[in-house]
């Protein structure tokens, strides 16, 4: 065994990639920046893990971080919608009855 492979020693080759996949985890990465990507990436991912269990593809994993980071984001960010809105109701002026 050296840095050299043998005329007669095989190299196992990885599986080609889904492309909905990266796809899924692009928009997820980027949902950051475009919110509009964190509704888009759990979409593909969902549809990546559908397509991956009858093919012989590799992305399996990457579509499941796509749905832990869309979901995870999905989560805070709605968590900090509310907790915004609480706070703008309770900063109103209280209501002044004659």
């Amino acid at each position: 065994m050296g840095l050299f492979i043998d005329a007669g020693e095989r190299v196992p080759r990885r599986a080609p990639m889904s492309g909905l996949a990266i796809t899924a985890l692009v928009f997820a990465a980027t949902g950051f920046i475009t919110v509009i990507g964190f509704f888009i990436a759990p979409a593909l991912a969902h549809v990546a893990l559908l397509r991956l269990r009858n093919r012989d593809l590799g992305g399996r994993r990457l579509a499941i971080a796509a749905l832990w980071i869309s979901y995870i984001s999905l989560t805070t960010g709605t968590l900090s919608l509310v907790i915004m809105l609480i706070a703008a109701y309770a900063a109103l002026p209280a209501p002044q009855f004659f």
